[in-house]
């Protein structure tokens, strides 16, 4: 295996309904609303079908790491309310799968993230700096599963 390939497998547990975080995740173009406002950007080059498929979200994170990083997303399945698929490329190349399950009043979210690392300073580096490097992935997740709580307490308010 590459030292600049990575696989993750994310497990996030949140208060909410099956449906409004299926729509939250499955429009990366607000991610930056609630997933590090102000440090993730992100700009449409092609909008989705009405499926939800075929749509590319460029993302671009900064400040958040000692360097940024870019990515685009493109949506291959959008299984409402229980599946959401994305290939990736840029500075990561490979494939990302949301599985969602209600639990009662919770909502279980795993996220599959295979990728390999093809930024040249991740690439080069990944074969003494992975440990960081996956360290850094789970502090940018924990602070994705925080953004999302926070926005469906809000919808939650609001109702």
């Amino acid at each position: 295996m590459a030292w600049n390939n990575y696989r993750f497998v994310t497990e996030w547990t949140v208060k909410g309904n099956i449906e409004e975080v299926f729509d939250l995740l499955a429009d990366p173009l607000h991610y930056p609303e609630w997933w590090y406002p102000g440090n993730l950007e992100a700009r449409e080059i092609r909008p989705p079908r009405p499926d939800r498929t075929g749509g590319i979200v460029g993302l671009r994170l900064k400040k958040v790491v000692p360097y940024h990083l870019s990515w685009q997303l493109e949506s291959m399945e959008a299984a409402k309310p229980y599946r959401l698929a994305a290939k990736s490329t840029g500075d990561f190349e490979g494939r990302g799968i949301w599985t969602l399950k209600q639990q009662n009043g919770s909502v279980k979210a795993v996220f599959e993230w295979e990728i390999l690392a093809e930024k040249p300073f991740l690439k080069m580096f990944s074969f003494f700096l992975k440990p960081f490097f996956i360290w850094n992935h789970h502090r940018v997740m924990s602070a994705g599963e925080k953004g999302l709580c926070r926005s469906l307490q809000k919808k939650e308010f609001l109702r």
